[in-house]
C-alpha cells in the first residue's frame, strides 16, 4: 500500500460509525501533518504508519522525533529485516487491536490485544508476522542508545546496517 491508498483507507476508516477511538485519533493527527509513513526496505510499500498524539517535537534531521512522544502505530506488514532490531529510546508498547508475533532474543512471542512490553534501548526485536488491523499505542522516554541491529551479538548502528543491506542487493 502507499500513501495515496492509505489516505483513501483511513478516510473511509473514519467514516464508519463503529470505528474504534484510535482511527479518529490517527486522522487527526494525520491532518495536522503528525505522521510518518514507514517503508519497507524492499518493496518501498508502507510497512508501518507512526502517528504522533501529541505535538512532535523536531529532530536534528528537521522531520519529528520519537522520543518523549505518545505515539500510534499501524502495523500493515512485518518487518522486512533478517536481523533484530532496538529502538533508541525507553517506552512501552501495548497492543490496541490485532496482534504480532515476534522474535526476540529469547525466542518467538505473540503479542494480543491489551499486551503490554517494555523497551529499553536493549530490546531487541522483529516483528515476523502480523494480524489484521494491528494498532499499537507507544510512550516513549528519553533517548537512551542509538538505533541499530543485532548481527551476531554485536549492535550495528542502523545507517552501517542499512548502507550494508543496500549494497548487499546491489
Amino acid at each position: 500500500m502507499n500513501l495515496e491508498q492509505y489516505i483513501s483507507w483511513l478516510n473511509h476508516a473514519v467514516s464508519q460509525a463503529d470505528r474504534p477511538y484510535w482511527v479518529d485519533l490517527a486522522y487527526q493527527s494525520f491532518q495536522k501533518g503528525w505522521y510518518r509513513e514507514i517503508l519497507g526496505r524492499h518493496d518501498d510499500e508502507i510497512y508501518l504508519m507512526r502517528f504522533w498524539i501529541n505535538e512532535p517535537q523536531p529532530n536534528t534531521k528537521g522531520s519529528h522525533s520519537s522520543r518523549n512522544s505518545l505515539l500510534l502505530h499501524h502495523f500493515l506488514k512485518p518487518d522486512d529485516d533478517k536481523h533484530l532490531h532496538n529502538h533508541p529510546w525507553a517506552g512501552r508498547s501495548t497492543i490496541l487491536s490485532g496482534g504480532y508475533v515476534e522474535e526476540t532474543k529469547d525466542g518467538l512471542k505473540t503479542v494480543k490485544p491489551f499486551d503490554s512490553n517494555m523497551i529499553t534501548a536493549d530490546t531487541y526485536h522483529c516483528v515476523k508476522s502480523i494480524e489484521p488491523d494491528t494498532w499499537s499505542l507507544v510512550h516513549t522516554g528519553d533517548k537512551e542508545g542509538e538505533w541499530g541491529f543485532l548481527v551476531d551479538g554485536k549492535h550495528i548502528h542502523y545507517m552501517d546496517y542499512l548502507n550494508d543491506a543496500i549494497a548487499a542487493r546491489s
